[in-house]
Order: C-alpha cells, then sequence, then structure tokens
C-alpha cells in the first residue's frame, strides 16, 4: 500500500477531466429540448458490508493496487462499515445538475440532492467504489456526498472520501469537508437514490 501525502485543491472533475457531453451520449444524465435535467439514471449498484473490518478493506485495495492518501486512510479507519449486506443505487450529479451552474458550497450541493430524491452515501461507499469501480476513466475523481469525518490525528479537520484515477493510479484520497467548501460546476458527487 503506497500513501500520497497531499489533498486536492483544484476542480476535482472539471472541465479538463470530465467531458459533460460525453456523459450526455453515455445515457448517465438525460436532458430534455430545453436542456433541462430531467432525470439522473443510476451510475452504478455496489454492494457495501463485503468486509468486516478496515483491515481487511485496505487488503483488498493492495490487492488491486490501488492506494490511498494520509487523510483518507486517517478517515478510513474512523469509518463504520455495515454488518451486513447492501445494494446501493450510486447517482453521480454535477454541481451543475444539481442547479448550480456557477458553482456552490457543500452546504447547498447536498440540500439540493436531497431535494431530488437523494441520500448522502454511508462513507463506506468510498472504499467500495474504488474497489467496485476497475474500469474509472483516468483523470477523474468523484466526491463521496457523505457526512464528513474528522481526521484520526487532530479531530479538527473533516473530510469526505475522494475516489480518483489520476496519473499515479487509483486511489482513495480525502478532500476538504467543510460544509462552506466551495466547488466547481462540474465536479460531481456520489449520492444513493433514494429507495
Amino acid at each position: 500500500m503506497y500513501y500520497l501525502n497531499f489533498i486536492h485543491t483544484y476542480s476535482i472533475v472539471g472541465a479538463s477531466y470530465y467531458n459533460y457531453q460525453n456523459e450526455v451520449e453515455k445515457g448517465l444524465i438525460v436532458m430534455s429540448t430545453n436542456n433541462v435535467l430531467e432525470k439522473l439514471k443510476t451510475f452504478k449498484t455496489i454492494e457495501i458490508g463485503t468486509y468486516t473490518d478496515v483491515k481487511t478493506v485496505l487488503k483488498a485495495m493492495e490487492e488491486i493496487g490501488a492506494g490511498s492518501s494520509y487523510w483518507a486512510g486517517s478517515i478510513l479507519n474512523k469509518t463504520e462499515l455495515s454488518k451486513s449486506k447492501q445494494s446501493l443505487d450510486l447517482v453521480v450529479p454535477s454541481v451543475r445538475e444539481l442547479g448550480f451552474p456557477n458553482g456552490a458550497m457543500r452546504m447547498k450541493i447536498y440540500e439540493a440532492g436531497r431535494n431530488q430524491g437523494l441520500d448522502l452515501s454511508p462513507a463506506e461507499v468510498g472504499p467500495q467504489l474504488l474497489l467496485q469501480y476497475p474500469d474509472q476513466p483516468i483523470g477523474t475523481g468523484l466526491v463521496i456526498a457523505m457526512e464528513p469525518i474528522t481526521d484520526s490525528d487532530s479531530g479538527l479537520f473533516l473530510f469526505l472520501f475522494l475516489v480518483c484515477n489520476y496519473d499515479g493510479g487509483r486511489y482513495l484520497d480525502a478532500f476538504d469537508g467543510r460544509p462552506d467548501r466551495f466547488y466547481y460546476p462540474n465536479d460531481r458527487f456520489v449520492f444513493v437514490r433514494r429507495k
């Protein structure tokens, strides 16, 4: 397992990493003739509750050659794992699709997601998505829409999981989880479809 001691501070999945039009063509999002979002399709269905403890999660990540940053490891140690297997339908709207063409703060993004029938993801979705998304395109990162977790060291910093495939390969990172943290229009959040 390798650890990357940095946190990304740029637009996570901005225009240079994620082509919005391609997502329309792939059918992940459906646009009306007025270019207004009609429905977000399920991006991926994953299972949680498949690991008994964080140690086995880290071993599974190591087996597929995926790493984690220092801060991701710190909050992973505090992540509660589901005690039973559950299937979750994930939806990955961009900040723009949630109604913020100029970007928005995290708390507003979460509120908009809930208003569109989406729930926050359990924190376990972070490592599970990394493990169950082997074909994640290079140059993309997805922010997990979760309740922030404080770091294990000082307990002063709030973080969200970020599932990445950048030049260094696939890995689990952590991103600033403050409620007033600003996100750009093309940044994408991983929510769970409400049942």
